[in-house]
């Protein structure tokens, strides 16, 4: 699955944001190393709803044009899994 991502220069280097989990950042040097850093920070981020038992944001529609990552397979069937059971009566 890809979030969308936005790319900004940050004082000499790079931030990365993430419109749909607002808590997932992370900046560098490089405008590729942040890109490359996006999908660790994004995951981290997850684990913070994980833990607060909170639905992970879905990822809205990415515009054309506009930059995204890919959340591991792994990671993405561990999300669904997870909103799913807060779905769940207890």
């Amino acid at each position: 699955m890809k979030y969308p991502v936005i790319v900004e220069p940050d004082g000499g280097g790079w931030l990365v944001t993430f419109p749909d989990v607002p808590e997932a950042l992370t900046g560098g040097d490089t405008r590729e190393e942040v890109l490359k850093e996006a999908v660790g920070a994004l995951v981290t981020a997850f684990e913070f709803y994980f833990e607060d038992r909170r639905a992970v944001p879905l990822p809205s529609d990415i515009q054309a044009g506009a930059e995204s990552v890919v959340v591991p397979d792994s990671v993405w069937r561990r999300v669904l899994q997870f909103n799913d059971s807060l779905a769940l009566p207890e």
